[in-house]
């Protein structure tokens, strides 16, 4: 199947809905042909494998990746360090960003800021609730639930979806005031 897709140009290292790429399935599905196939071109993957501390997978990936000149003379583990700081870079810059836009009421960009932050691996669950607010603010109530019950779910899976809405509004609520006393003291110190 993946020899299929790739022959075709598609995306191979397309995020899925659970945040996995299709080398990622197969090291899951232990799909030795699986990976076989996706280790051909290797880039993406390697760094993804780098990025997340799989070191077993980059040292499957490493001999069989065109050289990459960001990796010369690079151990191992400094390579790792490398891509894991790169990503909670690239996190914490979509987190910023997000805000931002969110706080210029920019909220589809928000929303697209927030989602790569969790497609690049970030675990703060207060992600769902300003992504649930986001939807909130453009009207869309389904998108609100379902971002509500998956900020939910980190903390209760068994809440109800009236719970849920109320624990996202009041997140909002103290996400408001902490941004208002944050502006108040930048206006203080200008």
């Amino acid at each position: 199947m993946v020899k299929l897709l790739s022959d075709h140009n598609a995306n191979l290292n397309r995020l899925s809905r659970d945040l996995l790429t299709p080398l990622a399935f197969s090291l899951f599905g232990s799909s030795s042909d699986c990976f076989h196939t996706l280790i051909q071109d290797g880039k993406l993957p390697l760094e993804i494998a780098a990025s997340k501390r799989w070191r077993e997978c980059f040292e499957i990936l490493f001999p069989v990746t065109n050289p990459l000149p960001k990796y010369a003379n690079l151990t191992v583990d400094q390579i790792i360090q490398q891509e894991v700081t790169v990503r909670l870079f690239e996190e914490y810059m979509a987190i910023g960003e997000g805000d931002f836009a969110f706080w210029e009421k920019k909220y589809t960009h928000a929303l697209g800021c927030y989602s790569l932050a969790l497609k690049l691996g970030h675990k703060d669950t207060s992600l769902y609730a300003k992504m649930s607010i986001c939807h909130l603010h453009k009207r869309d109530l389904s998108r609100y639930l379902d971002d509500a019950l998956a900020y939910m779910d980190a903390m209760d899976p068994d809440c109800s979806e009236e719970d849920a809405k109320k624990s996202v509004l009041d997140y909002f609520r103290g996400w408001k005031t902490r941004h208002k006393t944050d502006e108040a003291s930048r206006e203080e110190h200008r």
